[in-house]
C-alpha cells in the first residue's frame, strides 16, 4: 500500500485527492522555505564587522557547506531539530529501551546504573545517528560519569538534589543587565 498521512498521501507524492490540497500545499511551501533558507544570504548585522572574527570557525554558518547548520537563534531550528531527532527518540526508547532519557533539540540525556551499558548505548547511538541521520556525536560534550558530579543540561548543571545556573550563563546575564543600566 505505502500509503502515509490521514489523507492517504503515498510517500513523497502530493495527494491526487485532497479536500484540504491548497491548504496542504501551503503548509508544504511554507515549511520547505523555513527548512532551505540561507541566513548568510541576507541578514542584519547588530554588532561591530570587528567582532565576527572572535567568532569560531565551527561556530559560524559562513563556514558551513551548503545546506548543512542550523540558525541557532531561530525558534524553527530548534522546532525542526527536535522533529529531525524524534528518529533518535524512537531508537532510544524503542529499540535501546532506555528507561531514563531526555533530549531537547541537540542535548541529550541517558542514565544508567551500569557504565557498560551505557558504553553500548554510546556506541549504538554514534551508529544509528551516522547511518540514519547523517550526523555525529560532539566527542567534547559527551561524557560519562556519575550522577553526583552534576549534569552539563540546557545552561544549568543539575545534580541529584539540587541544580546551578552554569557560570558562563550568569555572567552573560550579568554582562546584559550592566549594558541595560548604562
Amino acid at each position: 500500500r505505502g500509503l502515509r498521512g490521514q489523507y492517504g498521501v503515498p510517500k513523497g507524492k502530493l495527494p491526487l485527492f485532497c479536500p484540504d490540497l491548497d491548504r496542504y500545499r501551503a503548509m508544504h511551501d511554507l515549511a520547505r522555505s523555513l527548512i532551505f533558507h540561507d541566513p548568510t544570504a541576507d541578514y542584519a548585522r547588530k554588532s561591530p564587522a570587528a567582532m565576527w572574527g572572535h567568532i569560531a570557525d565551527h561556530k559560524s554558518l559562513f563556514n558551513c557547506p551548503e545546506h548543512k547548520g542550523l540558525p541557532i537563534g531561530n525558534l524553527t531550528s530548534q522546532f525542526f531539530g527536535n522533529v529531525y531527532l524524534n528518529a533518535l527518540d524512537q531508537f532510544v526508547k524503542h529499540e535501546l529501551k532506555a528507561r531514563r532519557y531526555i533530549r531537547y533539540v541537540d542535548d541529550a540525556i541517558l542514565l544508567h546504573e551500569v557504565r557498560a551499558v551505557l558504553e553500548g548505548w554510546k556506541a549504538a547511538n554514534e551508529t544509528f545517528l551516522a547511518d540514519r541521520l547523517l550526523l555525529r556525536l560532539n566527542e567534547g560534550a559527551t561524557r560519562l560519569k556519575p550522577v553526583s558530579c552534576g549534569i552539563n543540561f540546557l545552561g544549568y548543571v543539575v545534580h541529584p538534589d539540587h541544580r546551578l545556573t552554569r557560570r558562563r550563563v550568569a555572567g552573560s546575564f550579568r554582562s546584559r543587565l550592566d549594558e541595560a543600566r548604562d
